[in-house]
Protein backbone atom coordinates (compact mmCIF):
# COMPACT_ATOMS: atom_id res chain seq x y z
CA UNK A 1 0.00 0.00 0.00
CA UNK A 2 1.60 3.33 -0.98
CA UNK A 3 2.18 5.99 1.64
CA UNK A 4 -0.21 8.89 1.62
CA UNK A 5 2.31 11.42 2.97
CA UNK A 6 6.01 11.86 2.39
CA UNK A 7 8.12 10.73 5.33
CA UNK A 8 11.28 12.47 6.48
CA UNK A 9 14.18 11.02 8.40
CA UNK A 10 13.60 12.05 12.03
CA UNK A 11 15.48 10.18 14.72
CA UNK A 12 14.06 10.81 18.16
CA UNK A 13 13.53 8.93 21.40
CA UNK A 14 9.84 8.71 22.29
CA UNK A 15 7.65 7.03 24.89
CA UNK A 16 5.21 4.45 23.64
CA UNK A 17 2.35 2.90 25.58
CA UNK A 18 0.66 -0.22 24.26
CA UNK A 19 -0.49 -3.71 25.19
CA UNK A 20 3.08 -4.70 26.13
CA UNK A 21 3.47 -1.74 28.51
CA UNK A 22 5.10 1.68 28.53
CA UNK A 23 8.69 2.04 27.29
CA UNK A 24 11.22 4.29 25.64
CA UNK A 25 11.80 3.56 21.95
CA UNK A 26 13.18 5.42 18.96
CA UNK A 27 11.47 6.58 15.79
CA UNK A 28 13.51 6.90 12.62
CA UNK A 29 11.08 8.59 10.27
CA UNK A 30 7.98 10.72 10.53
CA UNK A 31 5.19 12.08 8.35
CA UNK A 32 1.93 13.92 8.87
CA UNK A 33 0.22 10.53 8.98
CA UNK A 34 2.54 8.23 10.90
CA UNK A 35 6.04 7.10 11.81
CA UNK A 36 8.37 4.11 11.94
CA UNK A 37 9.29 2.80 15.39
CA UNK A 38 12.66 1.03 15.74
CA UNK A 39 11.90 -1.61 18.34
CA UNK A 40 12.33 -5.30 18.97
CA UNK A 41 9.35 -5.23 21.34
CA UNK A 42 6.37 -7.27 20.28
CA UNK A 43 3.32 -5.49 19.01
CA UNK A 44 0.46 -6.76 16.89
CA UNK A 45 -0.77 -5.36 13.61
CA UNK A 46 -3.84 -3.23 14.36
CA UNK A 47 -2.85 -2.68 18.02
CA UNK A 48 -3.81 0.69 19.46
CA UNK A 49 -0.88 2.58 20.99
CA UNK A 50 -0.07 6.01 22.40
CA UNK A 51 3.12 7.85 21.46
CA UNK A 52 4.65 10.81 23.26
CA UNK A 53 6.71 12.66 20.64
CA UNK A 54 9.11 15.52 21.33
CA UNK A 55 9.52 18.23 18.69
CA UNK A 56 12.76 19.95 17.78
CA UNK A 57 11.76 22.82 20.09
CA UNK A 58 11.42 20.45 23.08
CA UNK A 59 7.62 20.58 23.16
CA UNK A 60 5.91 17.21 23.68
CA UNK A 61 2.60 15.95 22.34
CA UNK A 62 0.77 12.66 22.76
CA UNK A 63 -0.58 10.88 19.68
CA UNK A 64 -2.98 7.98 19.34
CA UNK A 65 -1.81 5.47 16.78
CA UNK A 66 -2.42 2.06 15.34
CA UNK A 67 0.28 -0.43 14.36
CA UNK A 68 -0.03 -0.54 10.57
CA UNK A 69 2.60 -3.16 9.70
CA UNK A 70 5.47 -5.12 11.24
CA UNK A 71 9.05 -5.25 10.00
CA UNK A 72 10.30 -8.68 11.10
CA UNK A 73 11.66 -7.82 14.55
CA UNK A 74 13.25 -4.53 13.41
CA UNK A 75 10.29 -2.31 14.19
CA UNK A 76 6.86 -1.35 12.96
CA UNK A 77 4.95 1.31 11.08
CA UNK A 78 2.36 3.41 12.89
CA UNK A 79 -0.58 5.35 11.48
CA UNK A 80 -1.73 8.27 13.63
CA UNK A 81 -5.46 8.33 14.36
CA UNK A 82 -7.92 10.95 15.64
CA UNK A 83 -5.68 13.96 15.11
CA UNK A 84 -6.88 17.52 15.54
CA UNK A 85 -5.43 20.77 14.15
CA UNK A 86 -2.96 21.05 17.03
CA UNK A 87 -1.52 17.60 16.27
CA UNK A 88 -1.21 18.41 12.57
CA UNK A 89 0.53 21.73 13.25
CA UNK A 90 2.93 20.03 15.69
CA UNK A 91 3.88 17.46 13.03
CA UNK A 92 4.09 20.12 10.32
CA UNK A 93 6.60 22.07 12.42
CA UNK A 94 8.85 18.99 12.41
CA UNK A 95 8.26 17.65 8.89
CA UNK A 96 8.42 21.00 7.08
CA UNK A 97 11.31 22.22 9.23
Amino acid sequence: MPRQQERISYISDITIDGASGRRQVRISDLSLGGCFVDSISTHSEGEAIKLLITGADGREMEFDGKVAWLSGGAGFGVNFVEMDDEHIEFLRSIVKG
